[in-house]
């Protein structure tokens, strides 16, 4: 069997698209992929296939664990989340593998995974004042306060804005309206409800660039669009966000996430019901809900506040 090489121009998309000589790695690398529910699982998983394969440059039935740690000390100095990713992405495919009977055993099964704190990314919130002038800067621009304010009031994540449609928008009996948001990761599709002031900066922005927006509507084109009308780059929202956020004055590098979390933060620390937040921004557990009131609330209430003295 050939050992899969790649040169420095290949590129992620040449694993979705079989541009590369069919190998027996190859094959199994597509099936693979094709088997996962999700673009940027998919995506994700490419990513990591592809720095392994390039970096042990041979079989993957050839690898040993001593190739693997050693893979894991380059990756030393990425987030522990992210080798984290790496190690499972890539754990699944010779799972995959030993499943189909093309791969003896999964040499990923003895590498421990780094401890990530589970905390850490839910502190990743705006206060409130800091995300005041982040919108104060967004509403500048219609699309740009589109794009906030959705982000902001529903906490989606950023590949779940870029994939809305027109047609994703209904209303209820009550004439409430609500997103039909593909979820991002997979998982399970779900309903959030638009504020009418969100509606009126949609409706605004649509006028602006001569697109009707009626609710409910078969319109297929996508909310948010590019100057051709084409479905904007996740990566563009993510330059809008830190480009905003750089014009506020925030110091913190701050992402679409960020506002994922600051929305569900600001939704708690309003006593919205545990399980509705859960619902509405796609978690598995209430434990992801309880990680966020943990944060909150430790501040809140402290031994500090119980130590008498004047200074």
């Amino acid at each position: 069997m050939s050992i899969i090489k790649y040169n420095n121009n290949s590129s992620i998309q040449e694993y979705l698209t079989g541009d590369k000589s069919i190998t027996n790695d190859t094959v199994l690398i597509k099936m693979f992929l094709r088997n996962q529910r999700s673009k940027n699982t998919v995506r994700s998983y490419a990513k990591s296939i592809k720095l392994f394969i390039d970096y042990i440059n041979k079989p993957l039935s050839n690898v040993t664990v001593k190739d693997i740690m050693d893979f894991m000390d380059k990756l030393e100095k990425k987030e522990k989340s992210t080798q984290n990713n790496r190690i499972s992405g890539l754990s699944s495919l010779y799972n995959f593998g030993c499943k189909l009977g093309y791969l003896k055993y999964n040499p990923f099964t003895v590498i421990n995974k780094p401890t990530v704190n589970k905390n850490k990314s839910t502190n990743k919130f705006l206060a409130k004042e800091e995300l005041n002038r982040l919108w104060e800067v967004l509403r500048e621009k219609k699309r740009n306060a589109v794009i906030g304010s959705i982000f902001i009031t529903t906490g989606v994540r950023v590949s779940e804005l870029c994939n809305i449609k027109c047609k994703h928008f209904y209303k209820d009996m009550d004439s409430n309206v609500g997103i039909h948001i593909i979820d991002g990761k997979g998982n399970k599709d779900r309903d959030i409800k638009v504020r009418q002031d969100v509606l009126a900066y949609i409706k605004d922005y649509r006028d602006s660039i001569n697109k009707d927006f009626n609710i409910p509507n078969d319109d297929e084109s996508y909310l948010i669009t590019t100057r051709n009308g084409n479905r904007v780059n996740e990566n563009y929202i993510r330059w809008i966000i830190d480009n905003a956020s750089k014009k506020a004055g925030i110091e913190k590098k701050i992402s679409p996430h960020w506002l994922r979390h600051t929305s569900a933060s600001m939704s708690l620390n309003n006593n919205c019901d545990i399980v509705k937040v859960t619902e509405n921004f796609g978690w598995s557990s209430l434990k992801v809900a309880k990680g966020y009131l943990h944060n909150l609330d430790k501040l809140k209430d402290s031994s500090v506040d119980y130590v008498d003295i004047d200074l």
